[in-house]
């Protein structure tokens, strides 16, 4: 079972735990671990530095799927694979795309269950970038256009600038299929 990760902390909980949570149904043990974390199960959050970057990531991926644990725990897994699992075999899942040591999300999920931390980029001029691509075009082409452009914009280190440059292939990427599902609901 793929880890879930507390929103104060960033520890790792195995999901199956939240079926132990004494007198809570499991739905609504997920509902509170998104907001007290660690607290749920009866432990402190641990003492580690995480970077505020990964706690944004993991609020955002709650936020965003805050009904579905299981695609939580898949992106966040994905996310910050060096506190997961061993990787799963190429039997049980494909590979997640990189272009250019950046990440796109997997294919089969929607734009409302890709988490994004909007808080450092421009939000408005990636949106305006998406606009000019063609709909039939592949993600690959999105994450091309939006790493191309973004490349200047950010400054910091080279691990923030790295983050932010994610996060804006992330949101350019959710924008791009809200519109593809947008236009593929007035096509029915």
């Amino acid at each position: 079972m793929a880890d879930l990760y507390c929103p104060r902390c960033g520890e790792p909980w195995d999901m199956d735990e939240l079926h132990d949570v004494p007198g809570v149904p499991f739905g609504m043990a997920y509902k509170r671990f998104q907001e007290i974390g660690c607290r749920v199960f009866g432990s402190r959050c641990n003492e580690r530095e995480v970077p505020p970057e990964e706690i944004g990531m993991i609020r955002a991926a709650y936020s965003m799927l805050e009904d579905d644990p299981d695609a939580a725990a898949a992106v966040l897994s994905d996310e910050f694979s060096t506190y997961s699992s061993p990787p799963p075999s190429e039997e049980d899942a494909a590979p997640l795309k990189q272009i250019d040591g950046f990440t796109l999300p997997p294919e089969e999920i929607s734009s409302e269950q890709i988490p994004v931390d909007t808080s450092c980029i421009p939000t408005s001029e990636i949106r305006w970038h998406v606009k000019r691509i063609n709909l039939r075009e592949p993600d690959e082409t999105v994450a091309r256009e939006i790493l191309k452009v973004t490349e200047e914009w950010f400054s910091g280190d080279e691990e923030r600038r790295r983050y932010c440059r994610q996060q804006a292939l992330l949101y350019a990427i959710k924008i791009f299929r809200e519109h593809q599902e947008q236009l593929a609901s007035l096509r029915l």
